[in-house]
Protein backbone atom coordinates (compact mmCIF):
# COMPACT_ATOMS: atom_id res chain seq x y z
CA UNK A 1 0.00 0.00 0.00
CA UNK A 2 1.22 3.49 -0.89
CA UNK A 3 0.40 6.53 1.23
CA UNK A 4 0.74 10.23 0.38
CA UNK A 5 0.79 12.85 3.16
CA UNK A 6 0.34 16.41 1.89
CA UNK A 7 1.11 19.44 4.07
CA UNK A 8 0.08 22.58 2.14
CA UNK A 9 0.47 25.11 4.98
CA UNK A 10 3.89 24.17 6.40
CA UNK A 11 5.63 27.44 5.42
CA UNK A 12 6.22 28.92 8.88
CA UNK A 13 8.50 31.93 8.40
CA UNK A 14 10.50 33.41 11.33
CA UNK A 15 8.58 36.04 13.32
CA UNK A 16 5.51 35.61 11.16
CA UNK A 17 1.95 35.82 12.55
CA UNK A 18 0.82 32.41 13.74
CA UNK A 19 -1.90 31.91 11.16
CA UNK A 20 0.46 32.31 8.22
CA UNK A 21 1.00 28.58 8.59
CA UNK A 22 -0.23 25.39 10.25
CA UNK A 23 2.27 25.33 13.09
CA UNK A 24 2.26 21.58 13.88
CA UNK A 25 1.09 20.06 10.60
CA UNK A 26 4.54 19.05 9.35
CA UNK A 27 5.41 17.56 12.74
CA UNK A 28 2.17 15.55 12.66
CA UNK A 29 2.92 14.34 9.12
CA UNK A 30 6.37 13.07 10.17
CA UNK A 31 4.86 11.22 13.15
CA UNK A 32 2.28 9.67 10.80
CA UNK A 33 4.97 8.68 8.30
CA UNK A 34 7.12 7.00 10.95
CA UNK A 35 4.14 5.15 12.43
CA UNK A 36 3.11 3.92 8.97
CA UNK A 37 6.64 2.81 8.09
CA UNK A 38 6.79 0.74 11.29
CA UNK A 39 4.39 -1.64 9.48
CA UNK A 40 6.60 -1.87 6.39
CA UNK A 41 8.29 -5.12 7.43
CA UNK A 42 4.89 -6.78 7.72
CA UNK A 43 4.35 -6.09 4.02
CA UNK A 44 1.33 -3.86 4.66
CA UNK A 45 2.97 -0.53 3.84
CA UNK A 46 5.07 -0.26 0.71
CA UNK A 47 5.82 3.45 0.56
CA UNK A 48 5.00 6.69 2.43
CA UNK A 49 5.59 10.07 0.77
CA UNK A 50 5.47 13.39 2.66
CA UNK A 51 4.93 16.31 0.28
CA UNK A 52 5.07 19.62 2.18
CA UNK A 53 4.95 23.26 1.10
CA UNK A 54 7.59 24.92 3.29
CA UNK A 55 8.28 28.01 1.18
CA UNK A 56 5.05 29.91 0.38
CA UNK A 57 3.05 31.15 3.41
CA UNK A 58 -0.69 30.68 3.50
CA UNK A 59 -1.11 34.48 3.73
CA UNK A 60 0.34 34.79 0.22
CA UNK A 61 -1.58 31.93 -1.37
CA UNK A 62 -3.59 29.02 0.02
CA UNK A 63 -2.22 25.85 -1.55
CA UNK A 64 -5.52 24.10 -0.83
CA UNK A 65 -7.49 26.27 -3.25
CA UNK A 66 -7.82 26.03 -7.03
CA UNK A 67 -6.13 29.41 -7.50
CA UNK A 68 -2.85 27.77 -6.42
CA UNK A 69 -2.78 25.22 -9.26
CA UNK A 70 -0.37 27.38 -11.26
CA UNK A 71 2.22 27.51 -8.47
CA UNK A 72 5.39 25.42 -8.56
CA UNK A 73 4.34 23.39 -5.51
CA UNK A 74 0.97 22.44 -6.96
CA UNK A 75 2.42 21.69 -10.39
CA UNK A 76 5.00 19.39 -8.76
CA UNK A 77 2.19 17.71 -6.82
CA UNK A 78 0.32 17.15 -10.09
CA UNK A 79 3.47 15.63 -11.60
CA UNK A 80 3.86 13.37 -8.56
CA UNK A 81 0.27 12.17 -8.86
CA UNK A 82 0.74 11.52 -12.57
CA UNK A 83 4.15 9.84 -12.26
CA UNK A 84 3.45 7.54 -9.32
CA UNK A 85 1.17 4.54 -9.45
CA UNK A 86 -1.99 5.56 -7.67
CA UNK A 87 -1.79 6.11 -3.91
CA UNK A 88 -4.10 3.97 -1.77
CA UNK A 89 -4.46 6.58 0.99
CA UNK A 90 -3.98 10.36 0.78
CA UNK A 91 -4.07 12.36 4.02
CA UNK A 92 -4.04 16.17 3.83
CA UNK A 93 -2.47 17.25 7.14
CA UNK A 94 -3.29 20.51 8.94
CA UNK A 95 -3.24 22.06 12.41
CA UNK A 96 -5.43 24.63 14.13
CA UNK A 97 -5.04 27.08 17.04
CA UNK A 98 -6.89 26.14 20.21
CA UNK A 99 -9.13 29.21 19.81
CA UNK A 100 -10.36 27.96 16.42
CA UNK A 101 -13.79 26.33 16.11
CA UNK A 102 -12.10 22.92 15.80
CA UNK A 103 -10.58 23.45 19.24
CA UNK A 104 -13.86 24.42 20.86
CA UNK A 105 -16.00 21.46 19.80
CA UNK A 106 -16.77 18.87 22.43
CA UNK A 107 -16.43 15.86 20.12
CA UNK A 108 -15.03 16.91 16.77
CA UNK A 109 -16.05 13.84 14.82
CA UNK A 110 -19.65 13.91 15.95
CA UNK A 111 -20.53 17.03 13.98
CA UNK A 112 -20.57 14.64 11.02
CA UNK A 113 -22.84 11.98 12.48
CA UNK A 114 -25.99 13.39 10.88
CA UNK A 115 -24.32 12.91 7.48
CA UNK A 116 -23.04 9.39 8.17
CA UNK A 117 -25.35 7.66 5.65
CA UNK A 118 -23.77 9.78 2.89
CA UNK A 119 -20.17 8.98 3.82
CA UNK A 120 -18.11 6.09 2.44
CA UNK A 121 -18.09 3.03 4.68
CA UNK A 122 -14.39 3.39 5.59
CA UNK A 123 -14.93 7.01 6.72
CA UNK A 124 -17.92 6.05 8.85
CA UNK A 125 -15.75 3.45 10.53
CA UNK A 126 -12.99 6.02 11.02
CA UNK A 127 -15.42 8.34 12.80
CA UNK A 128 -17.09 5.70 14.92
CA UNK A 129 -14.11 3.46 15.74
CA UNK A 130 -11.31 5.98 16.13
CA UNK A 131 -13.05 9.17 17.20
CA UNK A 132 -15.34 7.84 19.90
CA UNK A 133 -15.47 10.25 22.87
CA UNK A 134 -13.66 7.88 25.20
CA UNK A 135 -10.65 7.84 22.87
CA UNK A 136 -10.39 11.48 21.78
CA UNK A 137 -10.89 14.30 24.24
CA UNK A 138 -12.13 17.80 23.48
CA UNK A 139 -10.50 19.69 20.63
CA UNK A 140 -7.33 17.63 20.17
CA UNK A 141 -7.73 16.05 16.75
CA UNK A 142 -10.33 15.77 14.01
CA UNK A 143 -10.99 14.45 10.53
CA UNK A 144 -13.08 15.65 7.61
CA UNK A 145 -13.69 14.70 3.99
CA UNK A 146 -12.41 18.17 3.07
CA UNK A 147 -15.09 20.43 1.64
CA UNK A 148 -13.57 23.12 -0.61
CA UNK A 149 -10.25 21.28 -0.51
CA UNK A 150 -8.70 21.48 -3.97
CA UNK A 151 -5.89 19.01 -3.23
CA UNK A 152 -8.45 16.33 -2.43
CA UNK A 153 -10.45 17.26 -5.51
CA UNK A 154 -7.39 16.83 -7.71
CA UNK A 155 -6.37 13.54 -6.10
CA UNK A 156 -9.86 12.09 -6.50
CA UNK A 157 -10.24 13.26 -10.09
CA UNK A 158 -6.90 11.69 -11.03
CA UNK A 159 -7.61 8.46 -9.15
CA UNK A 160 -10.96 7.77 -10.79
CA UNK A 161 -9.38 5.85 -13.66
CA UNK A 162 -6.20 4.62 -11.93
CA UNK A 163 -7.41 3.56 -8.48
CA UNK A 164 -11.09 4.26 -7.74
CA UNK A 165 -10.63 2.87 -4.21
CA UNK A 166 -8.21 5.64 -3.18
CA UNK A 167 -9.17 6.93 0.28
CA UNK A 168 -8.69 10.65 0.87
CA UNK A 169 -9.34 12.65 4.03
CA UNK A 170 -8.24 15.76 5.91
CA UNK A 171 -6.55 15.52 9.31
CA UNK A 172 -6.45 18.41 11.82
CA UNK A 173 -4.40 18.53 15.04
CA UNK A 174 -4.41 21.14 17.80
CA UNK A 175 -1.38 23.48 17.74
CA UNK A 176 -1.44 24.22 21.46
CA UNK A 177 1.15 21.92 23.06
CA UNK A 178 -0.33 22.48 26.51
CA UNK A 179 -3.72 21.28 25.31
CA UNK A 180 -2.32 18.54 23.07
CA UNK A 181 1.18 17.52 24.28
CA UNK A 182 3.57 15.84 21.87
CA UNK A 183 3.31 12.40 23.49
CA UNK A 184 -0.48 12.50 23.37
CA UNK A 185 -0.41 13.60 19.73
CA UNK A 186 1.96 10.75 18.90
CA UNK A 187 -0.33 8.28 20.67
CA UNK A 188 -3.48 9.47 18.86
CA UNK A 189 -1.77 9.47 15.47
CA UNK A 190 -0.50 5.95 16.08
CA UNK A 191 -4.09 4.96 16.86
CA UNK A 192 -5.08 6.43 13.50
CA UNK A 193 -2.38 4.43 11.74
CA UNK A 194 -3.61 1.28 13.48
CA UNK A 195 -7.04 1.94 11.99
CA UNK A 196 -5.55 2.41 8.50
CA UNK A 197 -3.57 -0.82 8.82
CA UNK A 198 -6.67 -2.66 10.08
CA UNK A 199 -8.59 -1.60 6.96
CA UNK A 200 -5.80 -3.05 4.81
CA UNK A 201 -5.97 -6.42 6.55
CA UNK A 202 -9.70 -6.81 5.96
CA UNK A 203 -9.61 -5.84 2.28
Amino acid sequence: MKVLLTVPHAACLPNSPRRMCDKRAFEAAIILRNALLSHQKKGLIKEVTVYANKTVPRSIIDMNRSVSRGTLWRMQLSELLQRQPSFDWVVDVHSFPDQHAWGQKKHLAFEFLYDLPHFPHWFRRLLLDQFAPEKFRTGRIGVDLGKNNDIMDEVLSRSQTRNPSTKVFLLEVNEDEQVFPLEEMREKLQDLVSFIVKTIKVQ
